[in-house]
Order: structure tokens, then sequence, then C-alpha cells
């Protein structure tokens, strides 16, 4: 699967994503389902034109906080509310 990766990018907004997983996929073909930190409002330029779309993002300790579609192996995200921290 291929992914748009934004390198340069304004967060315009953030919003909060309470029962939000993100879906990723592992080496052995596995899924993992990680709490997305929060929505942002993004606007980035393409092909000259201003776009602005809402993305998931996410927070790892060792890399910071970035969008989700950034990450290679990102497949979805999925509401789960039943599940708690």
């Amino acid at each position: 699967m291929s992914h748009l990766r934004l390198e340069k990018y304004t967060i315009l907004q953030i919003l909060p994503a309470e029962g939000w997983y993100a879906k990723y996929k592992q080496d052995d073909e596995t899924s993992e389902y990680v709490k997305i930190m929060c929505f942002a409002l993004v606007e980035f330029l393409h092909e000259g034109q201003k776009i602005k779309t809402v993305e998931p993002m996410d927070y790892d300790p060792c890399e910071g906080s970035d969008l989700c579609i950034n990450i290679s192996n990102f497949q979805g995200i999925e509401y789960l509310p039943q599940i708690s921290d």
C-alpha cells in the first residue's frame, strides 16, 4: 500500500480523538492498534494549491509526534470506544 507522505505541513487546529485507534501492520503480518493522540486539521501545498485535510496523529517517545499517514506501516483508523487505557 502506498501512502501520501506530507513532509511539509502546517497544523491549523487539533481535535480530541477519544476512542480512535490507528491500525499498524507488523512484520509478522499481525495488526497492532495504537491510541491516536489527536486529529489535526493540516494545510499543505500540492501542485501549487493549498489543501486542507483532517489527519490522525500518533506519538512515539523516540520519534515524537507525526501524522499517521507518514508512518509506513499505517493501515487506517478504527473507532474502538470499548477499549480502555
